[in-house]
This record gives structure tokens, sequence and C-alpha cells, in this order.
């Protein structure tokens, strides 16, 4: 007894449905991971957009470009007065500004204000050379060490290594490796065919999110707990937080310290490698 050809023509387009719609699935969870994608891509464009204007909106760039003049024409005090205005202004840390008002109190004769600002420019831009050529040029200028001491003995290499990126460079790679990881475990999750090569590049992903996150943290605690400082004049480090008290030695202008803790209008300090002292608030100040 043969099948009637009604009944067989029935069951080979169901087959074939089948197939048409789990294609379709495919196609349609294929287009829904490019469409996040795309969307997170956006949405980062558009925020990092926002962000970058709020930091550095139109009248500080205004204010900015008219202060640089003033420094071109040899006017470095009056551009070092419109430029420390304009960072009290827009409380913006912005490398550019740092510079140019250091190199502004370095033709000034200031020679502790300009480490101090170089040293504020190095902080968010830790690998630029001219930064650290004319940070140099200036503690030559002032008898001082060419390379900052550092006042903690307890030098790690994991604070030698962090000081070779910004912590903004530290978040920006943080975010970075997040998002990548999120696309990439959602495209293992829709994408079955590629799952095994998408499966390996999110563990790679998530290693490099979870160094960056690591490496970013360790910089913020870092900065915290071992706080910088430059002597702002040739002042005597005396033993106690007196006026009158025994000088332990006279720091030059621009020497670099470690901040301890502040006491009725003194900070203790240290320098040297382990010298420990006080020396007035007024004539120091944190980079």
């Amino acid at each position: 007894m043969y099948p009637s050809p009604a009944i067989e023509g029935n069951q080979r387009p169901s087959l074939f449905s089948l197939l048409r719609r789990c294609k379709r699935m495919h196609r349609l969870s294929y287009n829904a991971v490019c469409g996040i994608v795309v969307s997170c891509l956006v949405a980062g464009y558009v925020g990092s957009f926002f962000f970058v204007r709020r930091l550095r909106p139109r009248a500080f760039k205004k204010e900015f470009s008219a202060i640089n003049s003033l420094y071109e024409k040899g006017d470095y005090r009056g551009a070092i007065a419109a430029y420390e205005s304009l960072a009290r202004r827009y409380k913006i840390q912005c490398m550019s500004l740092y510079y140019n008002l250091a190199n502004a109190h370095y033709n000034a004769n200031n020679l502790g204000k300009a480490i101090l600002y170089y040293r504020k420019a190095q902080k968010l831009a830790p690998r630029d050379k001219e930064v650290a050529d004319n940070l140099r040029i200036a503690q030559a200028k002032g008898g001082l060490p060419t390379l900052p001491q550092r006042a903690s003995p307890h030098q790690s290499i994991g604070r030698k290594l962090v000081r070779l990126f910004s912590l903004f460079e530290g978040v920006a790679a943080s975010l970075t490796f997040r998002w990548l990881l999120i696309i990439f475990v959602l495209l293992s999750v829709f994408l079955g065919r590629k799952r095994r090569y998408l499966v390996r590049i999110s563990i790679v992903l998530a290693i490099l999110f979870y160094m960056s996150l690591g490496a970013t943290l360790y910089k913020a605690y870092v900065q915290k707990s071992f706080r910088e400082a430059v002597v702002l004049d040739e002042q005597p480090m005396r033993k106690s937080p007196i006026e009158d008290g025994p000088s332990i030695k006279v720091l030059k202008e621009g020497t670099m310290a470690r901040l301890e803790r502040h006491h009725n209008g003194w900070c203790k300090i240290v320098v040297d490698g382990g010298k420990v002292g006080w020396i007035r608030q007024s004539d120091i100040e944190e980079i």
C-alpha cells in the first residue's frame, strides 16, 4: 500500500519550513547581536563626547588660547596669573595647562612652582618626553638630582610599573576591555558555529580586563597612600613642628618629598630615602 501524495506533500514542506525557521532565527539572533554591538559603540562614543566636552568646554579652550598669546609675548607673570585663575575656575586637570604653567614659572625663575607643575603634567602624561626633559632641566638648574627621589624605601617593582601609565589611561583600558568582553560573550552565546573561538577570545579579554582593573586599583592606592609634594622655597626642615625648633637640613627649592600628615599648619615629610622632618604647610604643595 503506497502513501498518498497529499500526505507526502504535507510532510516535506513542514521539514523545509522548520529549516527555514531555524535559519531565520539564526539570522535574527545575528542581527540582534550586531545591533547590540553597534548600540554599545554608539552609546560609548556619545558618552565619551559629552564627557570630554564637560571636562574641556569651549570657553576653556578659548581662554586657554588667549593666555597662550600672553606667554608667547613674554608676559610670563601675566600668563601665570591667568593660567592659575583658569585652573581654579574650571577645576580641570589638563596636561597642556600644567605644562604651559610650568614653562611660564621656569621663565619667571620660580623653580619650585615649575617643578611642581612639571610633575603634575607628568602625572597625567607619564611617558611624555618633553615634560620629562623640561623637568630634568629645571631640576639641574636648581642643583637637584635629575631623577625624582623616592622618600619611601619600599620601592617595589609594582610601583615602578604603575608609573608608566596614568590613572585615566588605566580606567580607559579597563572600560574598553570590559565592553569588549561583554560583546564577545554575547557573540559566543548567539553564534554557535564560532563559539569555540569566541570563548577563547572572551577568556583572553577577561584576563586583560582583570589585569588592567587590578593595575588601575593599585595605581589609585599608590597615589592615595604615597602622596608626593614639592618644596616651593628654600626652607629648613625642622625636627618638630615648632617655628624655632632644631633644623635637620635646609631643603632646596623644588625638592621632592613624601607627605605623611598635617598638624597645625605644618607638614610631616620624608626626604632623601628616609629622613623625617617638619616644614610649614605654606612652603610645600602636594602634586
